[in-house]
């Protein structure tokens, strides 16, 4: 029978000695080369970025009248502030020959409520708009709402006007008020016209594939 093989014995090849029996010296760390340098990267060049198409000039008309109402709207509100006092002692007056019982607390808190409540409307509406501008340049259904809003401002300015505009910046404020409503009713129909045509250019080119 061969004999058990067991464990080389030391010295002997196959024990990490050559087959001379001289033993390898040990491997410092220093020994070991270091690896090779990463590679550079072979595109440098950044992500590429879309390009912001430019608005045409539809839409800068839409965004110059609408610029205009806004500034229209900001006047007519800073006159109406200005004139505060004046405009109270005029509502005082109004309230008083139309409720002649009236004591003069009522008149003075009716008085301010019907001014502060007019100019209040008068500036949601204006800021309302101002932000509508934006969205209602990309969708149809925003231009809708802004159109609703613009109708029901027009109405809220004919009820309001008469409790913050009886000074003598009245005819001032109407004007402006009237500029208001008009470059905002032209920048609402420029911002139409615009996506009309937008839309009209996708289906032809839908047509076109």
């Amino acid at each position: 029978m061969p004999a058990a093989s067991g464990p080389p014995a030391p010295g002997a090849p196959g024990n990490g000695v050559p087959a001379t029996g001289v033993p390898l010296p040990a491997r410092r760390l220093s020994d070991v080369p270091p690896p090779p340098p990463r590679p550079p990267m072979s595109d440098r060049t950044p992500a590429p970025v879309p390009a912001t198409p430019k608005p045409d000039r539809v839409l800068r008309l839409s965004r110059i009248l609408w610029g205009l109402s806004f500034v229209a709207g900001v006047l007519l509100l800073a006159i109406a502030f200005l004139r505060r006092s004046r405009q109270f002692e005029l509502l005082r007056g109004f309230v008083s020959d139309a409720e002649p019982g009236y004591d003069a607390s009522t008149v003075d808190t009716a008085a301010t409520v019907a001014f502060w409540g007019a100019l209040a409307a008068l500036a949601v509406f204006t800021v309302a708009e101002i932000l509508l501008r934006g969205p209602a340049e990309r969708r149809a259904g925003v231009r809708w709402v802004l159109l609703l809003v613009l109708v029901v401002h027009g109405t809220v300015a004919l009820v309001g006007e008469a409790f913050v505009a009886l000074a003598e910046g009245a005819v001032a404020f109407r004007w402006l008020l009237g500029a208001q409503l008009v470059l905002g009713a032209a920048a609402l129909a420029a911002a139409s016209l615009r996506g009309r045509r937008a839309r009209r250019r996708e289906q032809d080119g839908l047509g076109a594939a």
